[in-house]
Formats: structure tokens, C-alpha cells, sequence
């Protein structure tokens, strides 16, 4: 058997995203260099507006929300503690993944979550995340560094914010809408959502320690 360490860190508490966003990159540096492992962390955020690779840098001034430049793929989100964010750290070379087979690991990840709880989601080949119908209900954006994966998806789980509604989540036409497991009517907490999630992660080689921060 494998006994390649994988870990899996969680957050209890919402965390501030330019910090979490900080010590993701730090991470990443650090599985480069061999000094870390690959891993996963699961967290919340506070209230912030996120601006990904192919956003504009202008933001309406109405917001009253902070925004902050992200170094994740996709456009302007909302990130929230509605959300439960999943961002896993994998080196894709070792692992032979291309960037369009990882991001379809990442959703089918969601989908078999999902399954658990009785939900059928869907992928699409024309828009990325995980959908309930033609209702979003997880979202996906990553950085590459050094063959480092990281950032992930947000996965709502509670009926979207006023925050949230007042904007188009990356991109989302207005045919689409969102949706959360609440509104599926399944409000799961935070120490339950965590345990379904690390219990059909497709990146652990064996079951490894369960680490709480925050």
C-alpha cells in the first residue's frame, strides 16, 4: 500500500481570504521544494469580493464588500461563510494530470459528494463547476506554480447572501441561476460537510491525520 502522506487541514472558523490566500502560495512554493506534502484544506471566508485571471479590474463602488485580486483562473465571485471552499494542493506533473482532466477531477470529486447525500449533480463540457439542473452549485478556479495546483471550488452551501445576489457570480448568464444544499433541503454543518468531502477526495492515498485550525 502507498503511504504517501496526504493530509487534510480544516478550518472551523471563517477565515480572512488575503491571508488564506497568502499562505496558500507559501504552500505551494513549499511542495515544490519537497518541504510539504500534498494536502487539503477546508475552509469558509469572510464576506469578500474575488477578481480571477479574466475579471476586469473595475468593481461597482456599491458593493461594500472588500474586494481583492486573486490568482485563481475565472472572473468576479463572492466567497462567503455560506460557501465551504475546497482547495487542494496537488502536484499534477507527478500525478500525470493535464489542466483539463485536474479541473474534471475537481468536479467529479463534487459530484460523488453530492451522490452521498442523495443529489444528482452535473458537469457540462461547455461551462465549468457543478450544476443541479441549470442551477450552479459549486464553482471552480486554480492556480498553477512550479506544477503546484492550488485554490479549488466553493461549494454553497447556504441560501446566497444580498452580497452575493448583487452580482454575476463568474459570469453566470442569467438563464442559470445558483443554488446550495439549504435550498436542496439538506443544512449540513461545517464538521459534516468536511468529513463527506475528505471521505471521497480522489487525491488520498490512505487515510492520514485530520488536523482542526482555527
Amino acid at each position: 500500500m502507498c503511504t504517501i502522506p496526504f493530509h487534510c487541514y480544516r478550518w472551523s472558523l471563517p477565515q480572512d481570504y488575503p491571508y488564506i490566500c497568502d499562505a496558500m502560495v507559501a504552500y505551494a512554493d513549499d511542495i515544490a521544494l519537497g518541504r510539504a506534502c500534498e494536502s487539503l484544506w477546508l475552509l469558509s471566508h469572510t464576506p469578500v469580493y474575488t477578481l480571477g485571471a479574466g475579471a476586469l479590474s473595475y468593481v461597482s463602488q456599491d458593493l461594500n464588500v472588500p474586494v481583492y485580486r486573486a490568482g485563481r483562473g475565472g472572473l468576479l465571485t463572492f466567497h462567503g461563510p455560506e460557501q465551504r471552499m475546497i482547495y487542494p494542493f496537488i502536484y499534477i506533473k507527478s500525478r500525470g494530470f493535464t489542466v483539463s482532466s485536474y479541473l474534471s477531477s475537481l468536479e467529479q470529486w463534487v459530484v460523488h459528494f453530492l451522490n452521498l447525500l442523495g443529489i444528482q449533480g452535473e458537469c457540462t463540457q461547455d461551462r465549468r463547476g457543478v450544476w443541479i439542473q441549470n442551477k450552479k452549485i459549486a464553482s471552480l478556479g486554480i492556480q498553477i506554480k512550479r506544477n503546484v495546483a492550488f485554490h479549488g471550488m466553493a461549494l454553497n452551501l447556504y441560501s446566497p447572501s444580498k452580497a452575493f445576489l448583487k452580482i454575476s457570480p463568474c459570469g453566470l448568464e442569467k438563464k442559470f441561476g445558483i443554488t446550495s444544499l439549504e435550498q436542496l433541503g439538506i443544512p449540513l454543518c461545517y464538521q459534516e460537510i468536511d468529513r463527506l468531502l475528505w471521505k471521497v477526495c480522489p487525491f488520498k492515498f490512505s487515510v492520514e491525520d485530520q488536523k482542526i485550525r482555527g
